[in-house]
């Protein structure tokens, strides 16, 4: 199965997907040292640094699937601290989940995971 990462970050998820006989196909994320880690275990992976959020969800959904040239899995690990129950009094911010959302109904990958804090249901986010 191909992946696409999105806060890919140094490639923990990755590495798991690619354990698991996966092909990642891309990894996105904005920090350039975490993508250089994640490059040296995945040398021909598509390293894309920019900073996820900021594009329209439904374009960059499209792009994503037009990347995989196929059936795909949809990997995102969004930025949630603020929704961690070891951050009292944090108030929740749900723009990149939203989007994360949004990308993945856009992209129709054939699976997707996000991995977030145990407090965010993105199925009840993505309808807010």
């Amino acid at each position: 199965m191909k992946v696409i990462d999105l806060f890919a970050g140094c490639g923990g998820a990755s590495s798991g997907f690619t354990r698991a006989g996966c092909t990642i196909v891309a990894a996105f994320d904005s920090d350039p040292v975490q993508l250089a880690h994640h490059a040296l275990n995945n040398p021909d992976t598509r390293h894309v640094c920019t900073i996820l959020g900021t594009t329209d969800p439904v374009a960059f959904g499209h792009q994503l699937r037009e990347l995989a040239g196929g059936p795909f899995h949809l990997h995102a690990s969004p930025p949630c601290q603020s929704y961690s129950r070891l951050n009292p009094g944090s108030v929740p911010d749900n723009d990149l989940v939203n989007w994360t959302a949004q990308v993945i109904e856009a992209a129709a990958p054939r699976t997707w995971s996000l991995e977030a804090s145990a407090t965010v249901n993105p199925l009840r986010v993505a309808s807010e």
